[in-house]
């Protein structure tokens, strides 16, 4: 079996694990905690988007193991690569973020050392939306919003917002 075989047989078996930990997630959700189906369907297909798009190509890992990286993929990555990334996306993705770790709290499923590092602050949530805003705002040059070395500047994207 060559190395291209191993890894497509890998990305295989997460993309079966994802699946699995989401249809999970989701029975629980709508079945057992009988929240709004519709509502959960979202979140699956966002936790999806997330697990299978970017966790599969960049850090090989299933939903459970990339959790930590959830921050970095809604505060960035989203908002950069996804032609749908706007303040309602973001905040959707959080939703079902937070849908998700609630899940694994009541189901006792939380992976070891997420106590606290999955907490995402409220301020650094209105802040995600702010990036989505301005980066795919018409009128704002990415030279206004990324410093020199092609970072967000959230100063200048919270002086936008104040200065409108």
């Amino acid at each position: 079996m060559s190395d291209e075989e191993d890894y497509d047989s890998k990305l295989e078996r997460l993309e079966a694990e994802n699946g699995e930990i989401i249809d999970r997630f989701f029975h629980h959700t709508v079945e057992i905690k009988k929240q709004e189906k519709r509502r959960m369907h979202r979140a699956a297909d966002n936790l999806r988007f997330f697990a299978n798009e970017y966790l599969l190509a960049y850090e090989d890992e299933n939903l459970l193991e990339g959790l930590s990286s959830f921050q970095f993929f809604v505060s960035d990555w989203f908002i950069r690569k996804c032609m749908r990334s706007d303040e309602k996306s973001v905040r959707e993705n959080l939703a079902a973020y937070d849908a998700f770790v609630t899940y694994l709290k009541e189901t006792e499923q939380l992976p070891e050392g997420e106590d606290q590092s999955h907490l995402i602050p409220e301020e650094k949530r209105n802040l995600y939306e702010l990036r989505a805003k301005y980066y795919n705002h018409p009128a704002v040059e990415l030279e206004e919003i990324l410093n020199e070395f092609g970072m967000w500047d959230d100063e200048a994207i919270r002086n936008l917002e104040k200065h409108g």
